[in-house]
């Protein structure tokens, strides 16, 4: 009697083996792990942390700059007759200047378009982007600690699993 012949392949990349019969094609897996669909979730939500904090990092870098900015001017403003300034032409490099009352300063709006503004009317904008700034702040430390609070979920029904 001829024994059927049967060729057996297995994928090392893959570790799926399939078997070729004249009859019928059988695939199994082995060795091949698919991780649970808490740790994706784990996964996924450990990197919008990061990527919240890193966002938070910047928008409050931002916060500091505008806040940075509405203590110059408004002491700018307070300030009547010539002053000496420090003007930045670059990042740490600094010009002295003496600049007379300043009333108006040019702001860049956008789309190299830059626009003159009375000092406080400058400094509410200024202000009013720092509480829409600080606002999503907020927001973002809300889902922070939302994202957090799933993250303590998936870990304890881990631990419960085990």
């Amino acid at each position: 009697m001829a024994a059927k012949k049967s060729n057996t392949q297995q994928s090392a990349a893959s570790g799926v083996k399939v078997v070729d019969s004249p009859s019928k094609k059988i695939s199994t897996s082995t060795n091949v792990r698919t991780p649970a669909p808490q740790a994706i979730s784990l996964q996924d939500i450990e990197q919008q942390i990061r990527t919240i904090d890193k966002q938070l990092s910047a928008f409050e870098d931002q916060v500091i700059q505008m806040q940075s900015s509405v203590d110059a001017l408004t002491t700018l403003q307070a300030q009547s007759g010539k002053k000496e300034i420090l003007v930045p032409i670059a990042e740490g490099i600094f010009i002295p200047a003496s600049v007379d009352t300043v009333t108006d300063v040019i702001m860049n709006v956008g789309s190299q378009v830059a626009v003159k503004k009375p000092i406080p009317q400058t400094i509410k904008l200024l202000q009013t982007q720092i509480k829409l700034t600080q606002d999503y702040q907020r927001k973002l430390y809300e889902k922070l600690r939302e994202l957090s609070a799933q993250a303590d979920e998936i870990v304890a029904s881990q631990d419960e699993a085990r």
